[in-house]
């Protein structure tokens, strides 16, 4: 019996599909998480430069939420 099929005995509540995309994922966050560098070309960085410099969107919750004092002060 190979691994693949010994899957649904690892996590039984979990398809065999989704127990494998799951895992592909988690594998290429952390191979992102490694990155230092991201190649773009000219018109992706000035598509990301742009982002940085373009002024935040108003968000008043997270504004009220900073504004009010924590149980622990």
């Amino acid at each position: 019996m190979n691994h693949l099929q010994r899957l649904p005995a690892l996590s039984p509540a979990t398809p065999r599909s989704a127990f494998i995309l799951d895992k592909g994922l988690a594998a290429a966050a952390e191979t992102l998480a490694d990155r230092r560098e991201f190649p773009l070309s000219a018109r992706q960085y000035d598509a990301f430069v742009a982002a940085l410099d373009a002024p935040s969107k108003s968000r008043p919750r997270l504004e009220r939420l900073l504004k009010t004092p924590s149980v622990l002060e």
